[in-house]
């Protein structure tokens, strides 16, 4: 079994049409603490395997989240800077941590575009029961010192087969993933 240790190129317009209008912009939003916009889903992929000349098809079951937007970061009060934030996004699952690439808010608006994709694979239905991601948003991806936007801690038991969950989650400024 592979897992994939890159983003997964993710079909915005598949999970569009799953987003409440509200949940398409933060437009509106009167809320100016720091947000995620997750969508989670439990689903099984099709995995083909080959052997010598004959194909395989198998079912895997995935825990799949997709990263589409951060917003409200803070400003960096650096001298001789934009103000512009650079976030990057640990997600966490079990042992298993997937992170995003480093984005940088270049139109100078509080909105950060991520569509990444991170999937953690799962022996059984079961295996997300009781169980918690967590979701670290950072800042300086290289450094040990980066500073830390916040954290969402979502419980996936509301997580089912085929039904995916679409919607902005508040980061905790005062909590901190361990490395």
């Amino acid at each position: 079994m592979t897992t994939p240790m890159t983003p997964i190129p993710f079909p915005l317009s598949s999970i569009e049409n799953k987003l409440d209008p509200l949940d398409r912009t933060p437009v509106g939003d009167r809320d100016k603490g720091p947000k995620i916009q997750l969508c989670i889903e439990l689903r099984e992929k099709e995995v083909i395997r080959r052997k010598t000349s004959k194909k395989k098809v198998s079912h895997e079951l995935v825990l799949e989240i997709a990263v589409l937007f951060i917003k409200n970061l803070p400003r960096r009060k650096l001298a001789g800077n934009s103000g512009a934030p650079g976030a990057f996004v640990k997600v966490r699952f079990g042992n298993v941590i997937h992170s995003t690439e480093l984005k940088m808010d270049k139109k100078n608006d509080e909105k950060v575009d991520f569509i990444e994709v991170f999937q953690f694979p799962l022996a059984k239905v079961e295996d997300v029961q009781g169980k918690t991601m967590e979701v670290l948003v950072c800042d300086k991806k290289l450094t040990r010192n980066s500073t830390v936007f916040g954290e969402a801690t979502i419980n996936v038991d509301d997580v089912f087969l085929g039904k995916p969950i679409c919607k902005w989650y508040n980061l905790d400024p005062s909590a901190a993933m361990p490395s």
